[in-house]
């Protein structure tokens, strides 16, 4: 049997391909949202750090700033 032959005969295999690819790229795009969503929250929190807690660790308040105002969809 050939495999045009076989896909047409075997409707669940021509069914799962895609069901597949759908699940995947809806894991994808919801692993991308959960990264935003965190680096929203981390840089609220870094802009709220005081200053003697941003000498602490070494960062100037204007480097806090800087990676505060990036947005979320960047790295």
């Amino acid at each position: 049997m050939s495999q045009a032959s076989q896909c047409i005969s075997d409707p669940v295999q021509r069914r799962s391909a895609p069901r597949a690819s759908v699940i995947e790229w809806i894991g994808r795009a919801a692993s991308i949202v959960s990264i935003w969503r965190l680096r929203a929250r981390q840089r609220r929190e870094l802009r709220e750090l005081d200053d003697a807690i941003l000498r602490d660790v070494g960062i100037s308040r204007a480097e806090a700033n800087f990676g505060a105002d990036k947005p979320f969809w960047r790295e």
